[in-house]
């Protein structure tokens, strides 16, 4: 058992390794957000939102889901055949969606009748691999404990999303594309040279039997964590999916994407660092453990405490805010962000609680509760034009089903005792 004082100590200087580069990065964001949304309109941001949505929805299954395993097992060389795993499955899901960007070209263009999105389309791959690829080295950096990567990546990120479009603004709303391409190559390329650094001794040890065995003793984690992240991925990003195809208005989707990119700042500032400290910490340790625990009420109430300022200044004066900081037309993203906050607010601690439900390996119940939170979302959404309530009623009606739905997981995660799995399937091969 680690001593309870000088653990703590690690976990915060860890905690703030994580947070001083997404700190830097959302800087950056909330700095050059009122430039751009003066250089590109709603529709443009929209186009944008639904690109990164879609890539969002790869991302679901294009590592299956064996990444989220790396920090687990005790041995480097199971670790290292699951990061390989992972990363053949990406190559592979992004090589169909390439050959689906092709055929999408040749017989349906023109189907989501906007050309601006179809002309976006074609690099789909490049993102789904890159973005991919991030998140195997990101949990081999976890392992690893090696932060200050996953802390510099940020900048870079933020960097290319948020600065490259001013400088090249010019080429209208492809400036938007060119940086998103940018930063998701260039986060790859990096983390992937700092994660070779710590693991090139290790790689020759990699073989075919090993890969094979680890596919089977966390066959679990495909099965139980694909769908899980889509239910996840729905959650935030099914609306803007739902928003155009409802109300037919694509800028409306560009206000709501903006007020979540807002929203998503303390989850890369605090939330993130957090849950990915915690889930390093708690790996090492029995997963009913005092220890993981204690861990884990410590690292919720830092969430809760340290995020609770988003939803009280955005509940007062969101509409306003966002008139003043981003310009008159971005009223309704203020809206949007005040009616969504405490949903969103909710979600920051269950976002730290699914990395203790991941080690205890009780997924399957998560995905149950998950798939009645995102019924709830489409159907509070879906049923609002019927019933009168208008868009931002509809809003209002998801906000409150998804606020209830965060706090039965929160109960539920912190009554977790251990894992239903064995001990033994973590050392598998």
């Amino acid at each position: 058992m680690i001593p309870r004082q000088r653990w703590l100590s690690d976990f915060s200087k860890n905690v703030f390794r994580l947070s001083a580069g997404s700190m830097v990065g959302q800087a950056l964001t909330l700095l050059m957000a009122p430039l751009l949304t003066r250089l590109f309109t709603p529709a443009d941001m929209g186009i944008l939102s639904v690109y990164l949505s879609v890539a969002s929805l790869f991302l679901v299954f294009s590592t299956g889901k064996y990444e989220l395993a790396v920090p687990l097992p005790r041995d480097d060389e199971s670790a290292l055949g699951l990061a390989s795993l992972a990363l053949r499955v990406a190559v592979v899901v992004s090589a169909f969606v390439l050959l689906g960007s092709v055929l999408y070209g040749m017989f349906f263009g023109g189907w989501a009748q906007n050309p601006e999105l179809d002309t976006w389309i074609w690099f789909m791959s490049i993102s789904v691999f890159s973005l991919s690829a991030t998140q195997v080295c990101i949990h081999i950096l976890l392992r690893r404990k090696q932060f200050v990567p996953l802390s510099r990546v940020r900048v870079v990120e933020a960097f290319f999303m948020n600065v490259l479009p001013a400088l090249i603004y010019k080429i209208g709303h492809v400036a938007l594309l060119v940086a998103t391409l940018a930063a998701h190559f260039l986060s790859f390329t990096y983390l992937y040279a700092a994660a070779s650094r710590h693991v090139g001794r290790l790689r020759s040890k990699i073989r075919a039997a090993t890969v094979g065995s680890v596919a089977r003793a966390y066959a679990d984690f495909p099965r139980n964590n694909i769908l899980q992240s889509f239910t996840d991925m729905f959650q935030v990003n099914g609306l803007v999916f739902l928003i155009p195809a409802v109300t037919g208005n694509l800028a409306l989707a560009g206000l709501y994407g903006l007020a979540i990119r807002i929203l998503q700042a303390p989850l890369w500032i605090v939330v993130n660092p957090i849950a990915q400290v915690f889930y390093s910490e708690a790996a090492r340790h029995e997963s009913g453990s005092a220890d993981t625990r204690r861990l884990l009420g410590k690292a919720l109430s830092r969430t809760a405490l340290l995020t609770l300022p988003v939803p009280v200044v955005l509940l007062a004066a969101g509409p306003q805010l966002f008139s003043f900081v981003f310009g008159e037309e971005w009223h309704d993203a203020g809206m949007i962000a005040r009616i969504v906050s405490p949903w969103l607010y909710l979600d920051y601690l269950r976002t730290t609680a699914v990395r203790a439900v991941i080690i205890r390996r009780r997924q399957h119940t998560l995905l149950r509760f998950s798939l009645v939170a995102n019924i709830l979302l489409a159907g509070a959404f879906l049923a609002g034009t019927p019933l009168g309530l208008g868009f931002h009623g509809s809003l209002v009606a998801v906000s409150v089903s998804q606020s209830a739905m965060a706090l039965v997981i929160l109960a539920w995660a912190l009554s977790l005792k251990g894992h239903s799995g064995s001990d033994e399937s973590r050392d598998e091969g």
